[in-house]
């Protein structure tokens, strides 16, 4: 009998913006299909497992089939073992929210990494939108959670980012190392000591709710015991949910675990369990391998 399987499914790489540090090659152009994403949910239900699923991308929203997706998945899983990271323009569109936000998952989670009102041309309104947004799920009660991208952006204007977001009443504040992978190619110095202060100021300024390092920055990989699998958009599925988007092919990413549309996922898993004892938990594997292969 498997333990609970956590998946972070990037169900698709369309996306309205061009986030600079995005772990996901998405992209407005990106062809959707409605169909493959059905056959893939379908594999996981076949499973008969255990599971949760963070929907990722990409704008899991903005994806042809992807809300049906979601129903079906909260349908069969229940929306507590679902969350949802972002929420798409045309949600926020409605002029009151829409009932499904409180059906769909039991919790969002939203990024925010630049105050407000700083211009950025290639993402106009990005972290104003999802403030918003914060503040509407506060008021609706329903559980958010903030993404918080540490680099230097975070360091200039880290007291304005922790005031902006205090007021929305996060359930958690998860501080992300800047990975190699996607669209996302800078590397940032110090952001180790950038995290500990955006932590120190989440202290003083009273912030009750957890703040939390990803696994990256604290260099201790906790993805090998199947507490979160990547899983993209084709269906393949990888043991660092960071691995899914490396600039090298699947047959050549130590990460690929195989494919839920070639096998079922109980196979995959059980595949994994075995390589997974003999792999160190004191590093950051993709970083490693990066710099080893790539940089």
């Amino acid at each position: 009998m498997f333990e609970e399987v956590r998946l972070v499914w990037n169900l698709t790489l369309k996306c309205r913006y061009h986030c600079s540090h995005c772990a996901a090659s998405a992209r407005t152009t990106f062809q959707d299909n409605a169909d493959l994403k059905l056959r893939i949910l379908r594999a996981i239900i076949d499973s008969k497992l255990p599971v949760r699923i963070d929907f990722s991308g990409g704008d899991p929203w903005c994806g042809e089939g992807s809300l049906e997706v979601m129903q079906l998945a909260s349908a069969t899983y229940g929306r507590e073992n679902i969350s949802i990271s972002g929420l798409g323009l045309s949600v926020l569109a409605h002029s009151s929210p829409p009932p499904l936000l409180k059906s769909l998952a039991g919790s969002y989670d939203l990024t925010y990494d630049r105050p407000w009102w700083y211009h950025d041309p290639l993402r106009k309104g990005y972290n104003l939108t999802n403030l918003m947004a914060l503040n509407m799920l506060n008021r609706m009660g329903i559980e958010h959670n903030v993404m918080l991208p540490v680099w230097e952006m975070s360091q200039s204007y880290c007291e304005h980012l922790v005031k902006s977001l205090l007021p929305t009443n996060p359930s958690s504040v998860l501080l992300l190392r800047l990975m190699p992978v996607g669209r996302n190619q800078q590397s940032i110095p110090n952001d180790h000591l950038i995290a500990d202060r955006l932590i120190d100021v989440f202290r003083t300024f009273g912030y009750s709710g957890k703040v939390k390092k990803n696994c990256a920055l604290q260099e201790r990989c906790n993805g090998l015991s199947n507490t979160k699998l990547g899983l993209d958009h084709l269906g393949n599925l990888f043991w660092c949910i960071w691995a899914a988007d490396l600039p090298v092919k699947k047959e050549l990413n130590p990460f690929y675990l195989g494919n839920l549309l070639e096998e079922p996922l109980q196979e995959i898993l059980a595949r994994h369990r075995v390589r997974a004892i003999q792999i160190p938990r004191n590093c950051c594997h993709v970083l490693d391998f990066h710099a080893a292969t790539i940089g």
